[in-house]
């Protein structure tokens, strides 16, 4: 199967080290002289970037210091699970008084509250979830 100049571009875009490229690439580059084009100024232009960009030295108490902070700044476990506690512990508390003083039958009231609890909580799950990506 011959590959077409898009997919090799895409290969060589994703990694300009032809050890990694599938050997289909490398035959495609040694035929198309359009893409062995494409492959020399993408070369030239990380080679420039590269030595345009170079990394900045960190010091040696960087990465501990980074660390120190991170767990610094980390949510505590209470903190993170409190709202769903409270959550479920709302609607029990809801659903056991409906239960109990509702003149309908407890174990329907059991299961609509259980549903109810779950249905919320997922909608509170997708909000926090889209929230937490802004």
């Amino acid at each position: 199967m011959t590959m077409d100049c898009g997919t090799a571009q895409e290969q060589i875009l994703e990694c300009l080290d032809a050890a990694v490229w599938p050997v289909e690439v490398r035959g495609h580059l040694s035929q198309c002289v359009a893409c062995a084009a494409f492959l020399q100024v993408h070369t030239s232009v990380d080679r420039r970037l590269t030595a345009a960009l170079a990394a900045p030295r960190l010091s040696t108490a960087f990465r501990p210091a980074l660390r120190r902070r991170m767990i610094a700044e980390r949510p505590s476990w209470l903190r993170e699970t409190l709202p769903d506690v409270l959550h479920f512990a709302g609607w029990s508390v809801a659903t056991a008084a409906g239960a109990a003083l509702l003149t309908i039958d407890p174990t329907f009231v059991v299961v609509a509250g259980a549903g109810a609890a779950l249905s919320s909580y997922v909608l509170l799950t997708l909000v926090r979830s889209s929230l937490e990506q802004l």
